[in-house]
Order: C-alpha cells, then sequence, then structure tokens
C-alpha cells in the first residue's frame, strides 16, 4: 500500500479530483485569489526556486491542512528568512492561495479535457481512462488533492474566472456528449442532473476512499453502474 499523509488519505480517488472540478463550478467559498497574490519579487524567483517554495509548502499543508500548518515552519523548511518571506507574500494567506491554485493547475492538467465520444462504448471508456489518469497522478503526487481537500474545506478554494468556466465546460461536455449518445438522460432537467451526478461523485468518492485502505487500486465498476443509473434514460421520457 502506498503511505499517504493522513490529510491525503481523505482526497485520493479519481472521483474527487471529478468532484473538485463540479465544486468549481458552483462553489459559494471565498475568492481567495482575487484578494490574496504573491507579490512581484516572487514572480522574479528562478521557476525551480518557485518550485521548491511550493513542493515545501504543499507538503505542510497536506500534512496539517491550512489552519494546521505553520507559515513560520513553512519558509524555515524552504529556507526562507522572515524578512524575505514578506517580499514574496504578505503572509500565510497568500502563500496558501498560491499553492491551492498550483495544485488545482496540477489536477486540472491530469484530467485534461472531456474528450468527446462518438459512440456510447467510447463514452464509457473515456470515463474509465479518466479514472485511470487521476489515479495514477494521485499516486504520484497526493499532497495536490490533499491541499485542495484541506482549501475546500476551509471555505478558502482559490477560484478564478477561468476556473470556473474551466469546470463548469468539461463537466457539461461530459453531459452533452453522453445525452448525444444516448448514456445521459435528457427527461431531467440539466441543472438537476448536474448535481445529482456530483452527489453520486461524492458517494462513490467515500467509498472509494475507504475501499483504497485494503488496495492501491480498488474496482470502481460498481460505481460507473451507479452513474449508468442515474443517466440512463427512462422508458416514456425525452431521450
Amino acid at each position: 500500500m502506498l503511505e499517504l499523509p493522513t490529510v491525503a488519505r481523505q482526497a485520493t480517488s479519481w472521483l474527487e479530483c471529478m468532484y473538485l472540478r463540479s465544486v468549481l463550478a458552483g462553489c459559494t467559498c471565498k475568492v481567495y485569489c482575487q484578494y490574496t497574490l504573491p507579490l512581484p519579487r516572487y514572480h522574479r524567483l528562478p521557476a525551480e526556486r518557485r518550485g521548491q517554495i511550493l513542493r515545501t509548502a504543499r507538503l505542510h499543508l497536506a500534512q496539517g491542512g491550512v489552519h494546521g500548518a505553520s507559515y513560520n515552519k513553512i519558509i524555515k523548511d524552504c529556507g526562507i528568512s522572515k524578512t524575505s518571506a514578506y517580499l514574496y507574500f504578505d503572509g500565510k494567506d497568500d502563500l496558501i492561495a498560491e499553492v491551492a491554485r498550483d495544485s488545482l493547475r496540477r489536477v486540472l492538467e491530469a484530467l485534461g479535457p472531456w474528450r468527446q465520444a462518438k459512440t456510447a462504448a467510447t463514452f464509457w471508456k473515456r470515463l474509465r481512462e479518466a479514472a485511470d489518469h487521476l489515479l495514477a497522478f494521485v499516486a504520484a503526487s497526493p499532497n495536490d488533492l490533499a491541499v485542495l481537500q484541506a482549501a475546500y474545506s476551509s471555505r478558502v478554494l482559490p477560484l478564478t474566472t477561468d476556473d470556473e468556466a474551466h469546470a463548469l465546460a468539461w463537466f457539461d461536455d461530459l453531459l452533452d456528449n453522453g445525452a448525444k449518445l444516448g448514456v445521459v438522460r435528457k427527461d431531467v432537467e440539466r441543472a438537476l442532473l448536474r448535481r445529482a451526478t456530483i452527489s453520486v461523485f461524492r458517494a462513490i468518492d467515500a467509498w472509494a476512499l475507504e475501499a483504497m485502505a485494503d488496495t492501491d487500486a480498488p474496482d470502481l465498476e460498481p460505481g460507473f453502474r451507479l452513474l449508468a443509473s442515474l443517466w440512463t434514460p427512462r422508458k416514456g421520457g425525452r431521450k
């Protein structure tokens, strides 16, 4: 079994990635990135140095959460003096927002855009491929999901207009593609179906996380069947 930080164990399934996308599409959390940005001198650091700071801070946040992680310990482990730290960030909130934004970018890049399918079989195949990609990402970098989960739980998920549009577009592309192929029902209003789908993703996610305590790669087929039962067009309804 992978030895993951305690907080990382709470956000280590591909469905949590998809759920985070759905959260972005309709979240009412505080929009941190509009108010908390690194100072200009941080952006002038070499990319390698910025990456080292983000990796170190991400580990602290994944293990301790937004409120439990110590800003002083983070900057110490980054090799930054307190004086220098305030040349890069106004404080802990700035650093948290930047780490969460970076983790969000990494998760969204791992998932990638929804690739339109031309057949129902291909639709399900691509959904399963998304699961495989994200499970591989989680195995390689569980702290990213842990950071986002901690940020969301603390109501400080870093959103931008582009983030929201990207998340909503992926989710709607998935449902639109499925509807055209007859995989996703049309007899339920889209906003309601989206919310119901999000709820199912969360339920499957909690179940999958429990399964991961005993196996590195839980069998997600029951989850796919549950989604199919939600999405399958009903007789007599609009197809």
